[in-house]
């Protein structure tokens, strides 16, 4: 259910912005490189692309981009595309991918914080950080 409130509100977001979004950009299933090989040569199959895609991870962004150079789809020329978790990985992968990934520093220290405070188990928002590499082109205020 997390995963559609969160679908839900980049719709939302992308809306507001002036862009859009289609279902079936939007498959769902295991968050792996061979599902998301499968979901990207499905996408690719279609006749009416997205500009950009931000995946669930960075191992599925690979995916998609090694699927849209099998398709003939640029990145970023034709498509950007935005990982998220920011692995090691993320930026010897070519061309070297943009990712959203959280500061370990501030979540160790946050987790560190609350455990030896005593304070009770909750929520607590971490701002993440935008790697900006080489798989977005500008799409304005996006």
């Amino acid at each position: 259910w997390q995963e559609n409130l969160l679908f839900d509100y980049f719709k939302e977001q992308i809306q507001i912005r002036g862009g859009s979004t289609c279902d079936n950009w939007c498959p769902s299933g295991q968050n792996n490189y061979s599902n998301g090989k499968v979901m990207a040569d499905k996408l690719f199959k279609q006749s009416n692309l997205p500009t950009a895609l931000i995946c669930r991870n960075d191992i599925t962004a690979f995916a998609v981009i090694n699927s849209a150079r099998e398709h003939g789809v640029r990145v970023p020329e034709d498509l950007s595309v935005i990982g998220f978790d920011n692995i090691e990985a993320s930026q010897y992968f070519y061309p070297a991918l943009t990712s959203f990934g959280a500061p370990v520093e501030k979540i160790a220290s946050s987790l560190l914080d609350t455990l030896f405070a005593g304070a009770k188990p909750g929520c607590q928002l971490i701002d993440l950080e935008l790697h900006k590499r080489n798989t977005c082109s500008n799409i304005g205020s996006f």
